[in-house]
């Protein structure tokens, strides 16, 4: 299994977006009777997040309830000109460092790492988890050749010729790849629960 990958089925629940109209009485009468509450509100919410300057290209939303599965597919998968279907999987891009932020510090807090401990020796140069959270371990941006898709081994071919442009430790740099190898660091820790 490709450590690298961070896909999720995001389960939508009670977000229904309520519309409304008053009559003579000054009643509220929700419109949300007259409609499908399940896929045509998905469709009233998605629908305008795939047009317009900057819309996306594909969504897919999977709704969880009573223990049954709907997904709903809108658009394409990236750059293929597929259309996007139930099974398409979408990179989730910087919103899983929050989740491998917080998969480091339930590893600490149940004592199998500490943040100031020695994560990896780059060139003989130790790099903490610290350092690698917060984006001061002198790693860079991103690593040429590589991609959420590569194999561990391909993180550590390029580990192994790359040269640090700095020192780590301050100042601030961003390092999706980085975060690469904190995802892959943490997954040896092992689950935290």
């Amino acid at each position: 299994m490709n450590l690298l990958h961070a896909f999720f089925l995001l389960p939508i629940i009670g977000f229904l977006p309520l519309t409304s109209t008053y009559g003579q009485t000054g009643q509220r009468e929700s419109t949300l009777a007259t409609i499908n509450p399940t896929k045509d509100l998905t469709d009233i919410c998605v629908k305008p997040l795939l047009s317009g300057q900057g819309a996306l290209r594909g969504l897919v939303v999977g709704i969880i309830h009573d223990d049954q599965t709907e997904t709903w597919a809108y658009g394409e998968e990236g750059e293929k000109n597929k259309k996007a279907n139930g099974d398409t999987l979408f990179p989730i891009a910087s919103i899983s460092k929050q989740f491998t932020a917080l998969l480091l510090a339930q590893l600490n807090v149940q004592g199998k790492l500490r943040y100031n401990e020695n994560a990896i020796t780059f060139k003989d140069k130790p790099v903490t988890y610290r350092q690698l959270v917060t984006h001061t371990s002198g790693l860079p941006l991103l690593a040429k050749g590589l991609s959420s898709r590569s194999t561990t081994e391909k993180f550590n071919e390029f580990l192994n010729k790359h040269t640090l442009a700095r020192d780590p430790g301050l100042p601030f740099q961003y390092s999706t790849f980085g975060y690469g190898v904190l995802g892959m660091l943490l997954t040896e820790k092992g689950d935290a629960k």
